[in-house]
């Protein structure tokens, strides 16, 4: 691997060990030249030729907006693999990597480890051309995130995450069912549902594993549906998680890789993004879209 490192660091996530200028002192000690970007600006510079790998510092918000710009945006021909340094709240994406190291081991074990295929998930039917690394969903987690926007969250991550695990257990017992019709790889399912995720990865949110089989690089999705049946079995779970209890969530997932959802209301999100969905949906899946180092 080239020995050159294009840094993409969000300031505001993490602790001193996160600091910009300990960052690139911690890569040049390490051998790696280093060009260094912050994911707050509004324009990214083009990495250069010789540079060998993108290196994020961030929660899962910050992979994405690099995995934009890979997937949509300026980089999308340079073909980079991926490194991720996690210093976010839920860090969902990392935490399906693997990663989870003090800063320093993450960056020594990148001269060992190997570009691995990452799959995205590819969204027709809304306003904006759309992609996830996560999960693309309707009900429970659109309602989640609008509804933590108006609460005053815990400075701590860790309480933050127990926090909205908390708010989410309180939504489950009065959300209300919504129809929906979906076909997945050219079967029909038609029920009313408190949740649709279609999940690239194990966990989403708070840190919730509601595809524990999920592999981000098998070329397929996890289809989680929760039906008014499952309501309490998703609620003792979130419960659970919440009190520091980890059981594996228990309802089946429906593997596919062609989805398209029909559903009655609007509210979705996808990855951390809430969006609206005003018409049916179509989810496929694009293998190997992306390369990250594991």
């Amino acid at each position: 691997m080239k020995k050159k490192v294009q840094l993409v660091h969000n300031p505001a996530a993490g602790d001193e060990e996160h600091e910009a200028q300990d960052l690139i002192a911690l890569l040049q000690k390490e051998g790696y030249a280093c060009d260094y970007t912050s994911a707050s600006e509004d324009i990214w510079p083009l990495p250069d030729a010789d540079t060998g790998l993108i290196a994020v510092v961030g929660g899962d918000g910050t992979i994405r907006q690099v995995a934009k710009a890979l997937v949509q945006g300026a980089w999308a021909d340079s073909h980079l693999p991926l490194a991720v340094i996690p210093c976010g709240t839920a860090n969902n994406i990392a935490k399906s990597l693997g990663v989870s190291a003090p800063t320093r081991q993450i960056v020594q074990s990148w001269s060992q480890c190997q570009p691995q295929p990452f799959d995205i998930g590819r969204v027709e039917g809304l306003p904006e051309e759309a992609f996830f690394m996560e999960a693309f969903g309707f009900g429970l987690f659109p309602d989640l995130m609008d509804t933590m926007k108006k609460l005053d969250k815990p400075e701590n991550p860790s309480d933050e995450l127990t926090y909205a695990l908390e708010v989410l257990h309180e939504l489950i017992q009065k959300a209300k069912p919504c129809q929906a019709r979906l076909t997945i790889d050219g079967k029909v399912y038609e029920g009313s549902y408190l949740l649709i995720e279609v999940m690239n990865i194990r966990s989403i949110g708070p840190n919730l594993a509601l595809a524990p089989e999920a592999d981000w690089g098998d070329g397929a999705f996890e289809v989680v549906l929760v039906s008014e049946e499952d309501r309490t079995v998703l609620a003792q779970h979130v419960l659970n998680q919440s009190h520091g209890i980890h059981d594996v969530f228990s309802l089946p997932s429906i593997m596919g890789r062609e989805i398209r959802i029909e559903w009655a209301q609007t509210n979705a999100h996808c990855d951390d993004e809430r969006i609206e969905a005003p018409g049916p949906v179509q989810i496929q899946i694009q293998p190997g879209r992306l390369q990250v180092l594991r």
